[in-house]
């Protein structure tokens, strides 16, 4: 997937701070961001019971989840001549 950029504002004292956790894990301050996106992204996905569905481009609970691979299975199971 291509990369897009996205600017955020930072006060003085957040901005500090991730550059001094950037500096101790050894990464760029872009890349440590990236790190902790990512993670805050992951936890509240697991802890909403979330499933990404890339095609479809949505979050969905499990039920939401299941209705729509139900709806493909019988959109499949028509398009199929007897």
């Amino acid at each position: 997937m291509p990369k897009r950029n996205l600017t955020i504002r930072l006060d003085d004292e957040m901005r500090e701070k991730l550059q001094l956790v950037a500096d101790r894990e050894m990464r760029p301050l872009a890349n440590q961001i990236m790190y902790f996106l990512a993670q805050g992204l992951d936890t509240y996905i697991r802890q909403n019971s979330l499933n990404y569905v890339p095609e479809e481009g949505m979050l969905l609970t499990n039920g939401e989840y299941q209705a729509l691979l139900d709806r493909r299975r019988a959109e499949a199971a028509a398009d199929i001549p007897n």
